[in-house]
């Protein structure tokens, strides 16, 4: 099953990737965490958000395609760790918003988008050490 979700997610990347690059689609479509207009006017923030992208995307395929290799599986656990501590930083710290606006209509999607980040990183972590740790499983990546 995570290898199917692996899939899907690398795919939606690519192609949040060639929305980024080929349209002017509203940062906050693609990225609902992130409520500031700016980054839209700045094309390096769209640029660097797009390599991201694409990079998470390859990543997420490359994984699929191998899931026992170690290092893929911890750049792509730790990844989404990341991602997900930066994206409750913004909302929490630099937006200044409590849980409790997270459930209002204005913030819902942000309540969304980060209980889906944290699953996916949750998801990340058990999907690590049930491929690839553990003594059986190290014994059979030999």
């Amino acid at each position: 099953m995570l290898k199917y979700y692996l899939v899907l997610a690398g795919l939606l990347e690519i192609i949040s990737f060639l929305r980024l690059l080929a349209t002017n689609v509203p940062f906050e479509q693609l990225l609902p965490t992130v409520d500031d207009s700016v980054f839209d006017t700045v094309p390096v923030v769209r640029r660097l958000y797009g390599v991201y992208v694409l990079t998470l995307g390859i990543l997420r395929l490359t994984t699929a395609r191998d899931m026992r290799n170690r290092s893929l599986f911890g750049v792509l656990a730790i990844t989404h760790v990341l991602e997900t501590l930066f994206s409750f930083g913004e909302v929490f710290v630099f937006q200044g918003l409590s849980i409790g606006d997270l459930v209002m209509e204005k913030h819902i999607l942000k309540g969304v988008m980060l209980v889906v980040l944290n699953a996916q990183m949750i998801f990340m972590i058990i999907g690590y050490f049930w491929y690839c740790g553990g003594k059986d499983t190290m014994k059979k990546n030999k």
